[in-house]
C-alpha cells in the first residue's frame, strides 16, 4: 500500500505547475478547470451580447457585423477549449452545454 501511495504521489508531481517561490502551486487539472470556466463565461458574454444586438432596435449592416463578430469570438473560444480539453468533440459539448444553460437561465450573472 505504501508503495502504491508513493507511486500515486510521483504521478501527481507531473501535474504541478512551477510557480515562483512563495506562490502556491496549482495542479494542471485545476488550472484547466479554471481556464474552462473562464472561457465558458466569455462564451456567455459573447452570446448574450449577440442576442441583445439581434433583438435590439439597431438595424442594418452594423448590427449584422456586430453579431458576426460575436459568433467569430465564440469560434475562437472553441479553439481555445479544444486545446485545453484535447478534443474537439468535448469542446463542442462544453459550448453546447454552456449555450443551453444560457437559454434556460442556469448560469451565473
Amino acid at each position: 500500500m505504501a508503495q502504491r501511495t508513493a507511486s500515486h504521489l510521483d504521478s501527481q508531481k507531473a501535474y504541478l505547475i512551477h510557480q515562483p517561490q512563495g506562490v502556491p502551486t496549482m495542479t494542471a487539472a485545476h488550472h484547466n478547470e479554471s481556464e474552462v470556466a473562464r472561457i465558458r463565461q466569455a462564451i456567455i458574454a459573447e452570446h448574450e451580447a449577440g442576442q441583445h444586438a439581434l433583438y435590439s432596435l439597431a438595424a442594418g449592416p452594423a448590427r449584422h457585423d456586430f453579431i458576426t463578430a460575436k459568433q467569430q469570438r465564440i469560434g475562437e473560444h472553441f479553439h481555445d477549449l479544444a486545446g485545453i480539453v484535447s478534443s474537439e468533440q468535448t469542446a463542442i459539448a462544453i459550448i453546447a452545454d454552456t449555450l443551453k444553460d444560457v437559454e434556460v437561465g442556469n448560469h451565473a450573472p
